[in-house]
């Protein structure tokens, strides 16, 4: 009686083992989300439906730098017009996802809350950084 007890533990102890190793990086397992996050991706929403931002770009929180990450894949392969592109994107966030974080979330962002990068190329392709905007300036690649 004692051996089966024993088994039946020791079994127990497996699946639950083993369940928790299938959970572990899978897309069941559950996910704190950061007003960071939140706010990356509703400006990714904003802009995915605003017609004057064309150029296709990805949104993210660092946590670790704590801004959020704007990605531009623009077809301008010279700093200037790069610069003018990124500027649009700038302007779209200071003029209207800054003051929605604001209104509808109590939420202070400023110009140091964000980290824009025009890249030119497609982002499976290595592109190429040509101009970002950081800490509330126009910065070229550091190469």
């Amino acid at each position: 009686m004692k051996k089966l007890i024993i088994f039946i533990i020791l079994s127990f102890m497996f699946v639950n083992y083993a369940e928790s190793k299938e959970q572990k990086g899978s897309l069941s397992q559950s996910y704190n989300a950061s007003v960071g996050d939140w706010a990356a991706y509703r400006l990714s929403e904003m802009i995915r439906i605003t017609p004057f931002l064309q150029a296709p770009c990805l949104t993210i929180y660092d946590k670790r730098k704590n801004m959020i990450l704007v990605e531009i894949y623009g077809v301008h392969n010279n700093v200037e017009n790069a610069k003018k592109g990124l500027q649009g994107y700038w302007n779209f966030v200071k003029d209207f996802h800054i003051p929605d974080m604001n209104k509808n979330f109590g939420i202070e962002l400023s110009e140091n809350d964000y980290v824009i990068v025009y890249f030119y190329g497609k982002f499976n392709e290595k592109p190429k950084e040509m101009i970002r905007f950081e800490k509330g300036k126009m910065l070229l690649p550091q190469e």
